[in-house]
């Protein structure tokens, strides 16, 4: 074994014992070490996993699009629809799911960025929570070539529906 490898071995191993330190419970460690591996550089350098999540998702995201054709007129709206066949093997492996988490996590993104620059929207815009749904949805196929479109983000609950963000009409 290389000096080199030595080296790579120590580091990965103590990068590997942070992160199990840092999703331990806070009174299993001394005082400092939840501040220092949560907070500043240990949290950019520590992943960080929730495997169970201490607040379980209760909103379902909507993506919808619209599209304006050549003459000028807008359609209506769509939803984004995600292919779910329902067999066995899906529990097992999957990987439709990593686009359904993408979309998630897009959405989650591009609301907090909504609200936090609700009063500079030219930040939301160049976002890359917004270029990415914006991409997705520009690489939808549809039937006429449109000359416009603009996407539409939903947060709904059994009992409501709420606008998250409402894009602007982009040309194609």
């Amino acid at each position: 074994m290389s000096l080199i490898d030595i080296c790579l071995f120590v580091i990965l191993g103590l990068w590997l014992s942070a992160t199990v330190l840092k999703h331990l419970p806070e009174s299993f460690l001394p005082d400092c070490l939840p501040n220092l591996l949560k907070s500043g550089l240990g949290s950019l350098l520590l992943p960080s996993w929730n495997f169970f999540a201490p607040r379980p998702g209760v909103h379902i995201y909507h993506v919808l699009y619209r599209d304006q054709i050549s003459s000028g007129q807008i359609g209506a709206w769509r939803e984004v629809q995600w292919e779910t066949p329902q067999k066995r093997w899906l529990n097992l492996w999957n990987p439709s799911k990593t686009a359904n988490k993408a979309l998630i996590d897009l959405a989650n993104e591009l609301a907090q960025t909504a609200y936090t620059y609700r009063d500079r929207k030219s930040l939301i815009l160049i976002s890359m929570a917004y270029l990415s749904v914006l991409a997705f949805i520009t690489g939808l196929p549809r039937l006429e070539e449109p000359r416009a479109t603009q996407f539409l983000l939903i947060q709904s609950t059994p009992d409501r529906q709420e606008i998250l963000f409402l894009s602007d009409l982009h040309a194609l």
